[in-house]
């Protein structure tokens, strides 16, 4: 009984190391996320029209490009917050951003929060893996 309780304890103690690890991980991947999506925001390529706008040309973004910067307000708006273990909430606060990403009758989508999140799936795995790992050793 008493190899048992030892046991018991040793996988309770793992799980809490692993728990942790988790939540700082999914921190980690929460501020790469948030500068990846900034950075694709200000410097991805853009293909679509050519506008004056507050007296500096701008090149909008082309459907299904992610949305170009003009303002810099999407950009900064780009949030997450992880909590616990197994939850990271991963989005933006402009207003519009909703309808960028999924587009509306008059425009066409201009996909960011998904693409984000798409180029990043390897570096997420590798990130939660390198925090369980070094939570043991």
């Amino acid at each position: 009984a008493s190899s048992n309780n030892a046991n018991i304890l040793k996988i309770l103690i793992a799980e809490r190391a692993t728990n942790l690890a988790l939540a700082a991980g999914w921190k980690e991947v929460g501020t790469l996320l948030v500068n990846k999506l900034q950075y694709m925001i200000r410097n991805g390529p853009r293909t679509g029209r050519v506008y004056t706008f507050r007296g500096r040309k701008h090149q909008a973004s082309a459907p299904g490009e992610v949305p170009a910067n003009r303002t810099g307000k999407l950009a900064s708006s780009v949030r997450y917050e992880a909590t616990g273990h197994h939850t990271l909430v991963f989005g933006e606060d402009a207003e519009y951003a909703g309808y960028l990403e999924r587009g509306t009758k008059r425009m066409a989508r201009r996909p960011h929060l998904e693409v984000a999140i798409n180029e990043m799936q390897t570096v997420t795995m590798q990130t939660l893996i390198k925090f369980i790992d070094e939570a043991y050793k």
